[in-house]
């Protein structure tokens, strides 16, 4: 019985989380195609994640982060806000422009696509310490 619970729990969450795409989708006034098309998805696999069949992965949640400024947090929870706020760069940093941000995550995309299984395991690892250190680095106070 409690492991009927623990379905109910899971299953609950994926069908939140789906709604909470297609509510992003609706905000960006996108046709599934259109979002599909923008996150290098088709149109069937959107709707396993809209539809709360499956959880996106780690880079179509990057996509849905870069290209339209959503909350990882507030889609996989609910908490918080649907959008991110912009932020100002960092001191010595001039920022580019979104259409430069956007050809470059494509080009890495594609990049990423073209790799073997042992390829992308070791971006995935040095990605995942790369971003800890960044972490590490934010937080660390200024002097």
């Amino acid at each position: 019985m409690a492991e009927s619970g623990k379905m109910t729990r899971s299953t609950k969450r994926l069908k939140d989380i789906g709604l909470r795409l297609k509510e992003v989708r609706g905000h960006k006034n996108l046709s599934g195609v259109e979002m599909a098309r923008n996150l290098y998805l088709s149109r069937s696999i959107l709707s396993t994640f809209e539809s709360g069949r499956k959880i996106p992965s780690g880079p179509v949640l990057l996509l849905l982060e870069t290209l339209f400024m959503v909350d990882k947090h507030w889609l996989l929870t609910g908490e918080g806000d649907m959008f991110l706020k912009e932020k100002s760069p960092p001191a010595g940093n001039t920022p580019s422009s979104s259409d430069e941000n956007i050809v470059g995550l494509i080009a890495l995309i594609d990049g990423y696509r073209n790799l073997s299984i042992g390829g992308r395991e070791k971006l995935f690892r040095t990605l995942q310490a790369f971003l800890l250190l960044e972490k590490n680095d934010l937080q660390k106070p200024t002097s």
